[in-house]
């Protein structure tokens, strides 16, 4: 496995996200959110930009007020 961290609007997540099956994300840090995480995911096998999808990782709050 790798870790690793790229940007959003990077020709190279673009291009190796092509490169893998519907089904396959990546996590990366937010550029709108600083701090937070988002994750970028192949929706279709579409080989277009159109089939990545970006959603936003966000915190909720248990039904006791705990952060979860």
């Amino acid at each position: 496995g790798c870790i690793s961290f790229i940007t959003k609007r990077s020709q190279l997540m673009t291009t190796k996200m092509l490169q893998h099956p519907p089904g396959s994300f990546w996590l990366r840090f937010s550029e709108s959110f600083p701090g937070k995480i988002a994750v970028a995911y192949r929706s279709s096998f579409r080989p277009t930009i159109d089939s990545i999808r970006h959603y936003l990782v966000q915190q909720e709050e248990s039904a006791t007020g705990k952060s979860s």
